[in-house]
């Protein structure tokens, strides 16, 4: 099995932040698809991101087989020309449902504050209307760029919950957040 690195590219111009994977493609393609080897001290990496996603392209060899991987925003341009064809556009995950409410909180990655955004049913976001701005937690407007809001990576925010009842509501805060009372941490203690 060929060894992994670690490499990083940015999924759109409109991105604040770089999309961390893994990679096993030789460091020629690397370049040519714009993929930056991640070293210590580089900031503002994102790895395991479900959104939003970089383009992915592919180049079929001599011997038949292909490779596929992401490339840079920067780098599209370049790669075609070394052979490689687009096989998906970046993407971005667009905003919740009927039932759920995009929402974010800021927390810092590696120096950067990144937008950490997840969809809530809805439910929920009623409940914590009072308090959703005191946990940290803004509304996704519609003018919002999708490409800056990060949907599922690591690490995660911290989960605060809050029994209310005979339930227990639970989100995610933002990690400066002044809990309000009868607020705490998931695995730490309350506030």
């Amino acid at each position: 099995m060929a060894s992994r690195t670690k490499v990083y590219v940015k999924p759109s111009s409109r991105s604040n932040f770089l999309y961390g994977f893994s990679t096993s493609l030789d460091t020629g393609d690397q370049s040519v698809l714009g993929q930056i080897v991640v070293s210590t001290g580089t900031s503002g990496v994102v790895f395991g991101a479900n959104s939003p996603k970089p383009a992915r392209m592919r180049k079929t060899r001599d011997t038949g087989r292909s490779n596929s991987s992401y490339v840079d925003a920067g780098s599209r341009s370049t790669a075609s020309t070394a052979g490689w064809r687009l096989v998906k556009r970046a993407r971005a995950r667009g905003a919740g449902g009927r039932l759920s409410k995009t929402v974010y909180v800021k927390m810092a990655i590696g120096g950067l504050n990144v937008q950490y955004a997840w969809n809530m049913p809805l439910e929920l976001y009623n409940a914590l209307a009072s308090e959703r701005a005191a946990l940290g937690i803004k509304d996704v407007s519609s003018t919002e760029d999708r490409f800056d809001l990060v949907f599922g990576c690591n690490p995660k925010p911290p989960r605060a919950y809050k029994q209310s009842g005979d339930r227990i509501m639970s989100t995610f805060v933002d990690p400066d957040a002044s809990l309000p009372a009868g607020w705490g941490i998931v695995g730490g203690e309350e506030e």
